[in-house]
Parts: structure tokens; C-alpha cells; sequence
């Protein structure tokens, strides 16, 4: 590592540690001058020069830093928080271990850390020891954001751990809503999905002529209908038919509601994109579906449910898990509910509870 790079590792963490986003030119001059003189063998006479030389080349060469009238300068936050994690994954693991936990409840620490986790560098061997460390201190949603950014380096069953512990988290109606909330947006960042998310409920009685029907038993998930967008459902006219009249849902698909979602044709839902409800919230509902969307995506499940009964080895395990219950109970067909259905599946019309 050159000596640049050092010494802006070391500046970043000095600010990051004492909490400053910006730094007067003369306090910076003289934390990089003692550090010059500590690990890079400056004389004293010549440390000073050292630190004003380097921030002069970081300021007017690589625009590093920011000049203001005042004499201060700011480093780019993003860039402070990087060279910052840089000089947390540079510790020991115990010195590491110890910075986390101190500064863990922190907001102003969270990025560092996370990026901390996302470091290249960072050993496999210290996922274990912050990860317990963060748990057993009860930052339990940060420790699910940071196995996010670990990414595919964290083992399996640590990433499990985390997951059980936010479930903990989300379900436990004795802790503050928001904590619930916060802990709930983890875990589904993590890309966890109930084990039961594909189960279909029997409701007796429920259907037209009061047959049986079988519902799903969550709303359709964006891990879900991402399944559907996958396998071509939006170009499969063969799923677009329902309506009033044969054909109904592709002429709306391809042209007839240019106002709704601009003058292209339609290709996805309409929040699809959305930071909030869109596709990387894998266990939210998709949103933002016209009814024609949610039609062809249960005739694409009927079509599931078809080659699954008559072609053997024709439906992807994931396909085969969205159908699996619907298979085991003989059903032929997936459409959406009509009203008279939805209210019986809702609990009936006791005292006009479900109407108008």
C-alpha cells in the first residue's frame, strides 16, 4: 500500500472516530504530520511540510478534498466512509471486533461498518466473531444488513442464525413497533421468505355452487411474480385472454392504456423499480398490478399446474414449489376470485361486514 493511500486511511479514520465530517486545514495538517513522523519516518522539522504538501496534491490534483473560505476542508462522505472501513478491516480482529461493538448503535458508524463487511479484504474468519459479537449485544438488524453486504463469502448457516434472530425480532409483540419494522426490512433484504409462502388454504364451500376452493394463503409476493416475469409471462399472449371479450388483456398489455403507463407497451408492474415496494423487497406484495397483469399471472400458474400433472420433470423446482399444494389436491385450474367468493373466503357478509 503506498504511502498516500495510507495516510489517507489514517486521516479518515481519525475524522470518522471523532466524528467529523469536516476538519479545519490546520487540525488535518497536524494529524498527518504526527503521523508522517510516526510511520512513514519523517524528521520533525520536515512532518509539517509533508502534511501541506499532501493536502495541496489531494486537493487541487484529485479534488480529495474541498476548500472552503473558512480554511476547512471536507472529504467526499461516501469516499471518508470507505477509507474509514478500509482502516477498521486493517485491525486486528479483536481491535475490530471491539471498534464495532463501541460504535454500533452509532448511526453515523452504520455505513462504515457495512462497508466494513462488503471489504474485499476482510478476512471469512471475522464474520463469525462480529456477527456473535453484534447478536449478543443486541444489534440484531445491523448485524442482518452487514450479512447482506457479506454477500456469498458468509457461510449458509451463519446467515441462517442472523435470519432466526430477526424473525425473533419481527414477531415479538412485546418489543417497539418500529424496532419490529426495522428488523422486518432486514431479514427481507436478506432475501428470507416464510417457509410456508407457497402454501395454498382449502376453504370449504367457498367456490361458485359452493365447491371447495383453495387460496393462496399470502398475497403474491414479488419473489413470485419475478418467477412469472422470468419465464416470459408478459410475452405469452397465450396468458392474456381473460376479459370480457377474448384477447382483452394483450390489446391492453400491448397498446389500449397508454395514459396508465406510458405509450410503450407494458412489460412489468408499475412499481417494479421502486426502492420501497418494488422487486429486491422479495417477500413484500407486488404492487402496482392491473387486474389483466393478475389474471395472466394465474393463467400461467394453471399452465404450471397442467405440464406439472401431464409432462413429468417439466416445472423448475421453483415452479413446482408455487403449485405444489394445488397438484396434491387435484385442482385443474388458477383464476382470480369473484366477489362473492372473496367474501365467503373473508369470513361471509355477517352484518355487511365486507360489502360496499
Amino acid at each position: 500500500m503506498e504511502a498516500k493511500e495510507r495516510a489517507l486511511i489514517h486521516l479518515a479514520h481519525w475524522m470518522q472516530t471523532t466524528g467529523k465530517t469536516d476538519v479545519a486545514r490546520e487540525a488535518a495538517t497536524t494529524q498527518l504530520a504526527d503521523y508522517f513522523e510516526e510511520y512513514e519516518g519523517a524528521q520533525p522539522l520536515e512532518k509539517t511540510v509533508w502534511a501541506r504538501n499532501f493536502l495541496d496534491v489531494a486537493h487541487q490534483r484529485s479534488g480529495l478534498f474541498v476548500e472552503y473560505d473558512t480554511g476547512s476542508c471536507l472529504s467526499h462522505k461516501n469516499f471518508l466512509e470507505y477509507l474509514a472501513a478500509t482502516a477498521l478491516v486493517d485491525k486486528s480482529d479483536e481491535d475490530m471486533r471491539q471498534t464495532v461493538l463501541v460504535h454500533a448503535a452509532d448511526p453515523s458508524w452504520e455505513e462504515v461498518i457495512r462497508l466494513a463487511f462488503a471489504h474485499e479484504k476482510l478476512p471469512r474468519s471475522r464474520y463469525k466473531l462480529l456477527l456473535d459479537g453484534l447478536l449478543a449485544a443486541g444489534h440484531v438488524t445491523l448485524a442482518g444488513h452487514c450479512t447482506v453486504d457479506a454477500g456469498a463469502r458468509l457461510s449458509l448457516p451463519l446467515r441462517r442464525e442472523v435470519q432466526m434472530r430477526l424473525y425473533d425480532q419481527m414477531v415479538d409483540s412485546t418489543l417497539p413497533p418500529k424496532q419490529r419494522f426495522l428488523a422486518a426490512e432486514a431479514l427481507d433484504e436478506s432475501g428470507w421468505l416464510p417457509p410456508d409462502v407457497h402454501e395454498w388454504v382449502r376453504c370449504p364451500g367457498c367456490a361458485q355452487g359452493r365447491r371447495d376452493l383453495y387460496v393462496a394463503k399470502y398475497p403474491v409476493t414479488n419473489a413470485q411474480f419475478a418467477l412469472f416475469m422470468e419465464a416470459g409471462g408478459y410475452e405469452n399472449e397465450a396468458y392474456w385472454q381473460d376479459g370480457k371479450n377474448k384477447g382483452d388483456g394483450w390489446r391492453w398489455r400491448i397498446k389500449e392504456y397508454p395514459d396508465y403507463r406510458g405509450q410503450e407497451a407494458v412489460t412489468e408492474p408499475r412499481y417494479w423499480h421502486d426502492a420501497r415496494f418494488g422487486r429486491e423487497r422479495h417477500g413484500c406484495p407486488v404492487v402496482g398490478v392491473s387486474w389483466y397483469e393478475a389474471a395472466a399471472y394465474a393463467a400461467w400458474l394453471s399452465d404450471l399446474l397442467r405440464r406439472g400433472r401431464d409432462v413429468e420433470g417439466s416445472l423448475s423446482e421453483a415452479e413446482m414449489a408455487l403449485v405444489a399444494d394445488l397438484l396434491a389436491s387435484g385442482a385443474q385450474l388458477v383464476r382470480l376470485p369473484q366477489d362473492e367468493e372473496w367474501v365467503r373466503v373473508a369470513g361471509n357478509a355477517h352484518d355487511k361486514r365486507f360489502l360496499g
